[in-house]
């Protein structure tokens, strides 16, 4: 049970990192999107916040194994779904 609770709870962190990266796509001026250190500072915010929004969906295979419990894996992949679609 404690591996399907850490799956939903790390779910939470990837909200404020995506508001984050949104922010700073629809601040940043035009003309400056083609240099090369936005283009970096936006791979590095992004790739973090990938690895962060997935950890739900790696958590419900992970229960899945080690309890054979195939219906709490579903769930972290829907609410790993649900965050993508509202945030």
């Amino acid at each position: 049970m404690y591996i399907f609770g850490f799956g939903l709870i790390s779910g939470v962190p990837s909200i404020p990192l995506l508001r984050r990266f949104r922010e700073l796509d629809r601040d940043t001026p035009s003309s400056r999107r083609r240099e090369p250190e936005f283009i970096a500072l936006m791979r590095t915010r992004m790739l973090t916040g990938v690895a962060v929004a997935e950890l739900p969906a790696f958590m419900g295979p992970v229960y899945a194994i080690f309890t054979g419990q195939t219906l709490a894996a579903l769930v972290l992949c829907l609410f790993r779904e649900a965050l993508n679609k509202s945030s």
